[in-house]
């Protein structure tokens, strides 16, 4: 009799603990198979962060009735069909006079003019609206931990977009409870920034999720040798302030915008939307960078 050369051994001749053994090796293969294509993740390194962090930020521009410019930065956070979305903070924008405000994407010159949707002079945060930008929106995190690494992304002195790496020098502590002294709210971090970098982007430097926008830097005043009296303001290192996520989640939900960065947007939900803490890093000593 012909056997065909296609022909399967007829494996169900064999011994039970032979056919056992086979589906054990069968079974484990599949199952190391599954979890690796599982596990697989697209590779996150400091480029990819960088490149990412750009897309996201843009540069802004005041121009006053009385002539008055001022520069600064922001972060757009939501996209629509027709309008983009920016997050900045207030400062920038006062006083609150007649004023046009334009957005830039990072290396280019074209000029777009936004809209201003709200303002939170308290919590320093202000919110824009403007026609579709070639941007990204962020996706937020909530909290951070102490000594994380981070990348601040800004225009400083109006000028071309920086990059500025660093790491979290200072949390929230929630109701003084010593279980959140190393994670909570980003405060504080140690990257330098100077004027025009209010509103700039404070990234995680392994995740690339937004955790707030730069607020200011606090200084140390310096007397220059026969300088007749004069000094110089020195940004002092680990005192950079910034305004957490949480903050500027409670301002879209104040202002009714919560629905633009929908769940998804979220990296980090361990805080309700409902839950709105005064965790604003702000100081009297403070120097605001706009």
């Amino acid at each position: 009799m012909t056997r065909s050369f296609f022909a399967l051994p007829n494996i169900f001749d064999r011994p039970a603990p032979v056919l056992r053994r086979i589906a054990r090796f069968v079974g484990v293969g599949m199952l190391l198979s599954a979890t690796a294509c599982a596990t697989v993740k697209p590779e996150t390194t400091a480029d990819t962060i960088i490149e990412s962090a750009l897309s996201s930020s843009v540069q802004l521009f005041t121009e006053r009735e009385d002539g008055r410019r001022r520069t600064g930065s922001g972060v757009v956070f939501a996209l629509d069909s027709d309008r983009s979305y920016i997050v900045t903070t207030a400062h920038l924008l006062e006083p609150q006079v007649s004023q046009k405000v334009f957005v830039a994407l990072p290396g280019h010159a074209e000029r777009t003019e936004a809209q201003i949707l709200t303002v939170n002079a308290e919590k320093d945060i202000a919110l824009l609206e403007t026609v579709p930008l070639g941007a990204t929106p962020v996706r937020f995190q909530g909290d951070a931990r102490l000594g994380e690494n981070i990348w601040v992304v800004s225009f400083p002195w109006g000028r071309r977009v920086t990059v500025v790496n660093g790491f979290v020098s200072q949390v929230v502590q929630a109701n003084d409870d010593p279980g959140s002294i190393t994670r909570g709210p980003i405060s504080l971090i140690d990257a330098t920034v100077s004027y025009g970098t209010s509103g700039g982007g404070v990234f995680n430097g392994e995740t690339g999720n937004l955790l707030g926008i730069v607020r200011g830097y606090r200084t140390a005043k310096l007397s220059v040798p026969g300088g007749n009296g004069q000094s110089l303001s020195v940004p002092i290192a680990g005192e950079t302030t910034v305004i957490p996520i949480s903050d500027i989640r409670c301002q879209l939900k104040v202002a009714q915008l919560a629905h633009l960065a929908p769940e998804d947007a979220w990296a980090s939900l361990d805080d309700s939307i409902d839950a709105c803490p005064k965790v604003t890093a702000s100081n009297p000593d403070t120097t605001k960078t706009n």
